[in-house]
């Protein structure tokens, strides 16, 4: 079964095909395990020995997973028994070996129950896994009687991807958002003859209608007896005039639960794939983006190019095991945030112990239950991008930092040169940007540069790369994207961008953007693909500013 068809399946039908998968391999591999432990009747090794303990292992987390509780039992009682010898090493006594000998009569009798028409019911429930929030439509309704600046604030609002619809009179808005509920209201606070006439407004939609949508309020006033009103009528933030839109754009994500967040990564490591398929199909019905290494050695390979969210080990596997796993990379100091979470049928209390001191935070008893997994995995998740970002993001923008930009540009290039794709990078300038510090002062250049950063991350796909490079200069890697498109794309958000006010005041202006833009595979290494796309910038900037150069092409 490819991937692509593995997608159209429920997690039940999925389910039934890896519990088919795994009946019709159950014989061969107890035709393995007997065949190792004959073997060392013959001439006692412990990597032969570590390799029957495996197996069991195997048979037993998988058995529990998959609903095979006969199997799972009797290869547990088998490992129970091989464990103690692999720990020490010797040679057994007669009779611990005629009890290993007990044991696996006992697994080839368990796995005779089932058949293709004796299949066990379908283990564990999936529909209590927390469903990612929806993005919003983005229609959002505006009341403030001050319809030009109400109009304006909607235009703006357009390019972070938001429809606003405009209301003057507070009677009117309420009964259009009875009627059609939006993604969210922006209130103003004071309306002509009534200096709260906005959040007596809310207070009646809080009290009469079931499910109210979520409300800003926006205002010129910022005592506290309005504040106060606000919150008590259910607002869910109150932001003064003049607005500053990248902020508000930013709230409306927030209290609308928009979707602009890439999805959480998870590495899972485990030498059984269909385990690991199992787990990952779970993760990925919670729109966790999962990658599934089977052999363990090539771990510091994928933690750097996948850079995951959270790592799942396993704790037995060939060559090496998963707390010997964790301890190599807590040495690498870029990789601390990282969560690890063993996954394992192991239920020593000791062994868990051992694992978890040795780099772990969490451990999963297999077979674990969906919707236990899905609710360790996207905490721990959440709380590993959040103490990476401490790492690796500028502080002012949320973008990726220039050196982390630098390890990014090298992983991509190297990917599409593996996958045979195209890669698209761009540079993009403000222009002039000095003057608008020495006009407006520094703390309306950051809200300059914040409006940027929003911009391009709500703009640009989640599988894009942004960064702030420095200064006033910003680098976007996009993945699968040829020259001409991205130079297309970049214009478009430049063109855009030049048309945001920045407001200061009574006082508004606006910015343009340079941008250059290069490709791989027409420039076949990072330094040059980098250096072309500099070239090309300094080549608007030289004709005049204000646009978009693809690298050895016209301008856009």
């Amino acid at each position: 079964m490819t991937e692509a068809e593995s997608r159209d399946l429920t997690p039940g039908e999925y389910l039934r095909e890896i519990q088919m998968e795994f009946l019709g391999e159950m014989q061969q591999r107890i035709d393995d395990l007997e065949q190792i432990w004959l073997s060392l009747k013959s001439g006692w090794r412990l990597p032969a020995l570590e390799d029957l303990h495996r197996l069991a292992h195997s048979l037993h987390g998988e058995g529990a997973t998959f609903g095979f509780d006969a199997v799972a039992g009797a290869a547990h009682a088998l490992e129970s028994v091989l464990k103690p010898l692999r720990d020490e090493g010797d040679v057994p006594e007669e009779q611990i070996a005629d009890s290993v000998e007990r044991q696996i009569s006992a697994l080839r009798r368990a796995s005779l129950r089932y058949s293709a028409d004796r299949l066990p019911p379908l283990p564990g429930r999936f529909d209590g896994i927390p469903k990612p929030p929806q993005e919003a439509a983005g229609r959002v309704v505006l009341v403030d009687d001050d319809r030009d600046l109400a109009s304006a604030i909607g235009l703006q609002l357009r390019h972070y991807g938001y429809t606003v619809e405009v209301f003057v009179d507070p009677d009117s808005a309420e009964q259009s958002i009875r009627e059609r509920p939006p993604a969210a209201v922006l209130m103003d606070v004071v309306f002509e003859g009534d200096h709260l006439a906005g959040t007596e407004l809310v207070r009646r939609l809080h009290d009469s209608v079931e499910d109210p949508p979520p409300i800003l309020f926006l205002s010129s006033r910022s005592d506290l007896e309005a504040r106060l009103h606000a919150i008590r009528a259910g607002g869910k933030g109150y932001l003064t005039k003049p607005v500053d839109l990248a902020n508000l754009a930013e709230r409306l994500d927030r209290i609308t639960g928009r979707k602009t967040e890439r999805p959480y990564e998870v590495l899972i490591v485990d030498d059984d794939e269909k385990q690991a398929r199992y787990t990952a199909r779970i993760l990925q019905e919670a729109d966790v983006h999962t990658t599934v290494l089977t052999d363990p050695l090539r771990l510091l390979d994928s933690v750097s190019e996948i850079r995951p969210d959270l790592l799942l080990l396993d704790l037995y596997m060939p060559d090496c095991s998963g707390p010997e796993l964790a301890e190599v990379l807590r040495q690498h100091e870029m990789w601390l945030p990282i969560p690890i979470v063993f996954l394992s049928s192991e239920t020593n209390p000791d062994e868990q112990i051992q694992a978890l001191s040795r780099g772990g935070d969490e451990f999963l008893t297999k077979p674990v239950d969906p919707e236990t997994l899905v609710a360790t995995v996207l905490p721990r998740a959440r709380r590993g991008r959040q103490l990476g970002s401490l790492i690796e993001l500028d502080g002012l923008t949320g973008l990726i930092n220039h050196s982390q930009h630098q390890q990014r540009l090298h992983q991509e290039v190297r990917r599409a040169g593996r996958e045979s794709s195209s890669l698209a990078f761009a540079m993009i300038d403000l222009d002039d940007f000095k003057s608008v510090n020495d006009t407006w002062g520094h703390a309306v250049g950051d809200r300059v540069l914040r409006s940027l950063a929003g911009m391009l991350k709500k703009r640009l796909r989640s599988t894009d790369i942004v960064a702030r490079y420095g200064g006033d200069e910003f680098a976007v890697l996009m993945p699968s994207t040829e020259g001409r498109p991205a130079a297309g794309l970049m214009e478009e958000l430049c063109l855009a961008f030049g048309q945001l006010s920045h407001s200061i005041g009574d006082n508004q202006f606006h910015v343009s953007l340079s941008c250059g833009v290069a490709s791989f595979p027409e420039y076949a290494d990072s330094e040059s693909l980098a250096a072309a796309a500099d070239r090309a910038l300094y080549e608007v900037k030289e004709a005049g500013k204000s646009g978009v150069r693809l690298a050895d092409a016209d301008i856009v």
